[in-house]
């Protein structure tokens, strides 16, 4: 019996899905040596990256079950959601959750590539887990506990906080961060600290910009930059954007541009196109919407408000809702339930073979030691 070449081997491999890799570990110690080398995992990923199928949606949604005609809350349940080359819905799977037990509150931070972040948020005991999820192969990383630093008045013993986070990938140092931000509700102070998946550590970031806050919203995250819409106290009451650069570790403020009024509901979104950045603001109040672009970086005060198209004469914008093909698509045994899915706990994500388990403590101190090499050749750099 010919023996297959390597690299044939490894091309064969790297199409395949990451589940069926998964399972052939089990052929035997070469097998499983071989899928678990950093080169056909960093080859699965980039083929991944340009393969249609490879690309998956996460929706998360409550579910209830009637109960003498009232809905009793269950938990939470967890769908992948598959596409073919039109991207149309081929198929809807259950998948089994990185926490389970929890029927309190689940969302999605966000995700990156083959990374999904989500927050279980326990109720009853005043605690959270932030978890970086890696759906394709069930690996997944509960990221340490940082406490809050705002120092509370001495009036209270308790803070009353506004916990927002963000997630994305910096291309710079390959390395997956989390960022979070927490408001005190009561004097306006806040602060800012990220977490370095290569690190396994939070960072509190410094320096950051003397400004009273009222509220902020949840974050968006494109080139190598994290993004705030914050909101200042009064007297003034005008919106503002910090802007986190990941790889400098600056926190910066940057204005918006006249014109961008306080409706009931704020979203900033961010799109990275080429050498293009897209920093898109949606300013919405009953069917109006505005959008507005920064002509230059992210640390850009220059804007100009976009056109839109219409879908009638009241305004109303084009949006496609993704839930009405999920129902259609839900397994037959499901149909007896009541699922409800928003819009803001479904992601995207691609199949990878990375693991993202903590690592023994000498291989951390390693990659500490090469991240904060890469770190001062790119402040070299500039």
């Amino acid at each position: 019996m010919s023996v297959i070449p390597e690299d044939v081997l490894l091309d064969v491999l790297s199409r395949l899905p990451a589940v069926s890799l998964v399972r052939f570990k089990c052929a035997s110690k070469s097998w499983c040596a071989l899928i678990d080398s950093s080169y056909l995992i960093q080859l699965h990923l980039k083929k991944s990256l340009n393969d249609i199928k490879s690309r998956k949606m996460l929706a998360v949604g409550k579910y209830h079950r009637r109960k003498e005609d009232n809905r009793v809350p269950v938990g939470f349940i967890f769908y992948v959601i598959s596409f073919d080359f039109g991207f149309k819905i081929a198929d809807v799977q259950e998948i089994k959750p990185p926490v389970q037990h929890c029927n309190d509150r689940v969302s999605i931070i966000g995700s990156s590539r083959f990374l999904i972040c989500l927050r279980y948020t326990f109720q009853k005991s005043c605690r959270e887990k932030i978890v970086l999820w890696n759906p394709s192969i069930g690996s997944h990383r509960i990221l340490p506990f940082t406490p809050v630093e705002i120092e509370a008045l001495e009036a209270r013993k308790y803070g009353h906080y506004t916990f927002s986070y963000g997630f994305g990938h910096d291309n710079v140092t390959d390395d997956h961060q989390v960022a979070r931000f927490v408001l005190d509700n009561y004097n306006g102070d806040y602060e800012v600290k990220v977490y370095s998946l290569k690190l396994d550590s939070w960072k509190k970031i410094e320096n950051i910009p003397l400004i009273s806050i009222f509220r902020v919203s949840r974050p968006s995250f494109a080139d190598g930059s994290m993004k705030w819409l914050v909101q200042d106290k009064q007297p003034n009451s005008t919106f503002s954007l910090l802007v986190l650069c990941l790889r400098t570790e600056v926190l910066r403020s940057v204005s918006l541009p006249e014109g961008f009024k306080m409706p009931r509901l704020v979203e900033f979104c961010s799109y990275c196109r080429c050498w293009t950045n897209w920093s898109v603001y949606r300013n919405c109040f009953s069917h109006d919407c505005d959008l507005w672009k920064s002509l230059g970086n992210e640390n850009s005060d220059i804007w100009t408000k976009l056109r839109l198209p219409h879908s009638d004469a009241d305004g109303g914008m084009v949006f496609s809702d993704i839930y009405q093909h999920l129902k259609e698509s839900l397994p037959k045994n499901l149909h007896s339930e009541s699922i409800k899915i928003s819009s803001g706990d479904t992601c995207c994500w691609v199949e990878s073979l990375v693991q993202v388990k903590r690592r023994s403590k000498k291989i951390r101190e390693r990659a500490s030691q090469a991240q904060v090499e890469k770190s001062k050749k790119y402040r070299s750099s500039l």
